[in-house]
């Protein structure tokens, strides 16, 4: 048998390679043609050699522009997920935002290990292009949840930025709640109705801790913080750490140098300094009244006299704190410093006077400042 010209079968296996058959079938060939094993090896590693350079030609420069073209797709979803999408007034929209963004990512990423170093010899050898096995993306469902998890906190920091730059202030109605637990997974929100400034009514569900629930009741006013750009963005003042979070209020009782600074304040930074001591007050406008709801506090004040009406224990602490501040105890009272009954104080400039009265189970705290 006579043996076919061994360039020629090399030029036919090039083109064999060219168009993907592998390794065996091309050795199925050869056999056909009659060559023995020994005489298929050298002619197969010549084609291989062979398409090797016509590759080296054009495919390095393709798997790199191929390449650099995901880096540019994953830097682009990195911006949208993080910076784009936070900052789109989507917020009703951000748990899934958050899964498809950290999916879209990973994802990318895949496809980026998978092209990395296409463009070598070493690989041009065995083939041209990335296998792509699907079969290997759940060991992606870590950096996935992270991801998850990064961008659901760029969502709310961005929100709470909004909210704090944007805040308008008005009260709502806890229309309804639900409360779904389990083991392994906790959700809670209350639907609010509000009306904002400009008069539009808003139904927003809002996410809140489990321990905050049992707060809330059904046809309950709350005081709603929302953002006048994007009213979707709300905070419910529940409790002393939401106020501090979001208005930046230090969130405390008010004290005795707090309401003597008041008398050397402009009526109209009144309400602002009220807020940076605890958020949630309101003015009366035309008058001399500020009301706290949040806090059933109660100012009334002009330039010689101040009323602060509250609850609480503020028999036992506005006494040590007038005492603190250079105040002398006066009258009878000044013999039985812990009794409910009346107390005056004075110093050069103001006299003070503490009542206390018990209404059903509350105390209801006055405080009387006159100037001298």
């Amino acid at each position: 048998m006579n043996s076919p010209n061994e360039k020629q079968l090399v030029s036919e296996v090039v083109q064999m390679l060219r168009d993907k058959y592998d390794e065996l079938d091309i050795t199925l060939y050869l056999r056909e043609k009659g060559l023995e094993p020994e005489q298929i090896a050298p002619i197969i590693e010549a084609a291989k050699t062979e398409r090797l350079a016509e590759k080296m030609t054009y495919l390095p420069q393709r798997n790199k522009r191929i390449f650099w073209i995901l880096v540019a797709i994953t830097i682009l979803v990195l911006i949208i997920d993080f910076f784009v999408l936070p900052s789109a007034s989507l917020i009703g929209y951000s748990t899934m935002l958050s899964i498809l963004g950290s999916g879209v990512f990973v994802f990318c990423c895949y496809l980026l290990i998978l092209h990395y170093k296409t463009w070598t010899p070493e690989f041009l050898k065995h083939r041209d292009t990335p296998k792509y096995n699907f079969s290997f993306l759940p060991i992606f469902i870590i950096p996935a949840v992270i991801v998850f998890f990064i961008m659901s906190w760029v969502f709310d920091a961005k929100a709470k930025s909004d909210l704090t730059a944007n805040m308008e202030r008005t009260t709502g109605t806890i229309m309804d709640g639900h409360s779904y637990s389990s083991r392994k997974f906790d959700f809670t929100e209350v639907t609010v109705q509000f009306k904002t400034k400009t008069g539009q009514l808003l139904t927003i569900n809002k996410d809140i801790s489990k321990y905050d629930f049992k707060e809330f009741y059904k046809g309950q006013t709350v005081d709603v913080l929302y953002s006048k750009n994007n009213p979707q963005i709300i905070e419910i003042l529940t409790d002393r750490m939401s106020a501090q979070d979001v208005t930046h209020s230090e969130e405390r009782d008010i004290r005795i140098p707090d309401l003597l600074s008041l008398f050397n304040t402009k009526p109209d930074d009144i309400s602002a300094k009220l807020d940076k001591i605890t958020f949630g007050w309101n003015h009366t406008s035309p008058g001399d009244t500020w009301i706290n709801n949040r806090k059933n506090i109660l100012l009334q004040m002009n330039d010689q006299y101040m009323v602060l009406t509250s609850q609480g224990s503020g028999a036992l602490l506005y006494p040590k704190q007038l005492l603190a501040a250079g105040f002398t105890r006066v009258g009878e009272a000044a013999n039985m410093p812990y009794s409910l009954a009346p107390q005056t104080f004075e110093n050069d400039q103001f006299t003070v006077i503490v009542k206390t009265s018990r209404v059903q189970d509350q105390f209801i705290n006055t405080l009387t400042i006159t100037r001298k």
